[in-house]
C-alpha cells in the first residue's frame, strides 16, 4: 500500500482513524443533549482484525450502539456478533448501506 504521509501512515489507516474519531465526536456531542436520539447507531464494514479492534474501542464510547456488521467472510461476522448479538449482519456491504 502506498504511503500518503511522511510519518509512515497509510491512507487506509488514516481513514479508519478518522471514522473512529468522527464516532467519538458524535457521541460526545449527543451526551450533552440526550433525548429521543440519545444513542449513536453504528454499522461497520469489514470486521476482520482491524474492524474488531475498532469495535472494542467503540464499546468504550458512551451512547453508542452497534446495529449492523458487514463482511464477506461469515467467520468475521460471527466473531463480531460478540460485541452486539442483536446487530444485523450482511455479507455484502452495499446491503448495509
Amino acid at each position: 500500500m502506498q504511503n500518503y504521509s511522511g510519518n509512515g501512515s497509510t491512507r487506509r489507516e488514516f481513514v479508519k482513524q478518522a471514522a473512529l474519531g468522527g464516532a467519538v465526536i458524535l457521541a460526545a456531542s449527543t451526551s450533552r443533549a440526550l433525548g429521543a436520539n440519545d444513542r449513536v447507531r453504528v454499522g461497520i464494514i469489514g470486521a476482520g482484525a482491524r474492524g474488531t479492534d475498532l469495535l472494542e474501542q467503540l464499546g468504550r464510547v458512551p451512547n453508542t450502539e452497534l446495529v449492523a456488521i458487514a463482511d464477506a467472510y461469515s467467520r468475521h461476522r460471527d466473531e463480531a456478533k460478540r460485541f452486539a448479538d442483536r446487530a444485523q449482519t450482511f455479507d455484502d456491504h452495499r446491503r448495509l448501506l
